[in-house]
């Protein structure tokens, strides 16, 4: 089966590029997106929508949106470089993104990824190579993180070595400025 993972799916852009270049039909496709203001905008396909954040554990977890922008994270980091904006901070629901993994897709899957969750990709990253099941993703597409998260080119180049040595490579995808 072919598994189309859209992690922080924002408004759906990503799923609608996505299925501008890939016919939704060979597809399994899932939009993680936690913040609430957005759920309106699912579905925008025939994917499975989950109103909740993709973290390291099942759970509640802290979670920031923009009243500005209309960002939002789990990172408070991020917060507290953005002082401009007016954050409202709530609680969400947060899936374990290794336990999801294992549990919905196998290793004769191809699993596509693309992540953009402002920063939460290094913890996620991390756990999924510490518990094994980054071996069930076949690519990996988003956005990583640097500076707006107090990140360096450093780190940037840090993770993109982990996912390479995990046989992936990282592929760029913004689908907001395509």
């Amino acid at each position: 089966m072919n598994i189309f993972l859209d992690v922080g799916s924002n408004n759906g852009c990503s799923v609608r590029q996505f299925i501008s270049q890939y016919d939704p039909r060979d597809w399994t496709i899932f939009s993680f997106e936690a913040n609430p203001d957005l759920a309106k905008h699912f579905p925008v396909a025939h994917e499975t929508f989950i109103n909740k954040a993709v973290w390291i554990y099942d759970g509640d977890i802290t979670f920031w949106k923009s009243n500005k922008t209309g960002s939002s994270t789990l990172l408070h980091e991020k917060v507290k470089r953005y002082t401009t904006q007016h954050w409202t901070e709530m609680t969400v629901e947060c899936i374990d993104f290794h336990k999801w993994l294992v549990e919905n897709v196998t290793l004769e899957d191809y699993v596509i990824v693309k992540m953009d969750i402002e920063g939460a990709e290094y913890d996620i990253v991390n756990h999924i190579i510490k518990q094994g099941s980054i071996k069930l993703i076949n690519e990996f597409w988003g956005e990583i993180h640097g500076k707006k998260i107090g990140k360096t080119e450093k780190d940037i180049y840090k993770l993109k070595l982990k996912l390479y040595n995990e046989h992936l490579t990282f592929q760029p995808w913004d689908a907001m400025n395509r």
